[in-house]
């Protein structure tokens, strides 16, 4: 398959801060591993299972799309975000993420205590807390005596604009790159984005690129022949607009007027 200039150039753009290059990477899971044994400071840190896009849906509520979620070998779980913008109230959305994780976790009849251990990383291009760290840890203390008190859920803001010259800070600086770098101290993440940028990756993700420009090409296109026949225009106008098949069109006007 000939690879366009166009997917070409989106593709030298990407970092791991971007979800569509992010999400290929994660796939591995010595790559998530390394991640969260440099964030977490947990050496030992092994993971067994890793989930992409994991589609947590819910009938009567808002439905969330996880970046990742992983389970180590002591049975915790690990749910890694990348977030490129500042327009939402990013603790609450840990929360509903928390939640939504937490729902799926525990079968009906189990005790709480069987609830699993999870920890929430979320890696934003901006410092949440505007305190000037690279890394936040979010601990549940009691109030009148400061204790830490522990119910199995743990939150890491991490953030790749503030650079604190620590290991995580250089993580950071991987992940924020448009190209291939060699860090010893993060082998596996430096080698995985290097595959996808330049090496047998790189068609995939051109692939991938081009995948979803069309369907946002093709989504406009329905939106735009449902408006159409929202005005009352017929078919063979509505043709002439849009470049979408007989059957396809016939489907959304009948979609319009159920409606």
């Amino acid at each position: 398959m000939k690879i366009t200039q166009e997917a070409e150039k989106v593709v030298d753009g990407l970092c791991l801060m971007d979800d569509t290059l992010f999400r290929v990477v994660a796939q591995d899971k010595e790559f998530c591993e390394e991640v969260l044994r440099v964030i977490l400071q947990k050496e030992d840190l092994e993971v067994i299972t890793v989930q992409v896009q994991k589609d947590l849906h819910h009938i009567h509520s808002h439905s969330v799309i996880l970046d990742v979620l992983c389970k180590d070998s002591h049975n915790k779980n690990y749910n890694i975000e990348v977030q490129q913008e500042d327009n939402d109230d990013h603790q609450r959305r840990v929360r509903y993420h928390a939640a939504s994780i937490d729902t799926t976790m525990l079968e009906k009849g189990r005790k709480y205590a069987e609830l699993p251990d999870l920890c929430i990383v979320y890696i934003s291009k901006f410092d949440i807390f505007k305190k000037g760290k690279t890394t936040y840890h979010v601990d549940r203390t009691l109030r009148e005596t400061k204790d830490v008190v522990d119910n199995g859920l743990y939150e890491v803001y991490v953030n790749t604009q503030i650079d604190d010259s620590s290991n995580i800070a250089g993580l950071m600086r991987v992940f924020k790159s448009t190209k291939p770098v060699q860090d010893e101290r993060f082998q596996k993440v430096c080698e995985k984005l290097r595959e996808y940028k330049e090496g047998k990756g790189r068609n995939t993700m051109c692939k991938l690129v081009e995948d979803y420009a069309n369907k946002k090409a093709k989504e406009t296109q329905v939106e735009t022949a449902r408006r159409a026949f929202a005005m009352g225009l017929p078919i063979e106008s509505v043709a002439q607009l849009v470049k979408l098949s007989t059957k396809e069109l016939e489907k959304i006007v009948a979609e319009v007027h159920i409606a």
